[in-house]
């Protein structure tokens, strides 16, 4: 990317960077941390070279993992599990994983050829909300 003036790499964080979301993970939220902090300094010793660098923060996400998370916080009930995350989402309810995807599309897109060093935070307003949920 250096050597063709031009790029774009798009990280991965979460929300539990931003705020803590009720579960004691501490190695976890501080690795998100630092990627968005590793994001912003990059980007900025990049920035002249063409290369862009982002990171995309989603939320609470359905994914095939809410089976596995069920077990471990919710006894196995995997409806109940989805229903409490839905109603932590001011929006009302978790994104799915295209949401997710179509910023990272997007920041690496020409579309965002002047974004370098933000973090895009998808998460239907969590963040936002004064309590965790």
């Amino acid at each position: 990317m250096e050597a063709q003036k031009s790029g774009a790499v798009v990280n991965l964080g979460s929300i539990a960077a931003l705020r803590y979301i009720g579960k004691p993970q501490i190695a976890y939220n501080t690795t998100k941390a630092g990627i968005i902090q590793f994001t912003k300094a990059t980007a900025l010793i990049y920035a002249k070279k063409g290369v862009r660098l982002n990171t995309v923060i989603p939320g609470l996400i359905h994914t095939p993992l809410i089976g596995s998370l069920a077990e471990k916080y919710n006894n196995g009930d995997v409806e109940g599990l989805i229903k409490k995350r839905d109603s932590s989402v001011p929006m009302g309810k978790m994104g799915e994983s295209h949401d997710t995807a179509y910023c990272i599309v997007f920041l690496a897109s020409q579309c965002a050829r002047h974004i370098t060093g933000q973090k895009l935070v998808v998460d239907g307003g969590i963040v936002g909300n004064a309590a965790p949920g």
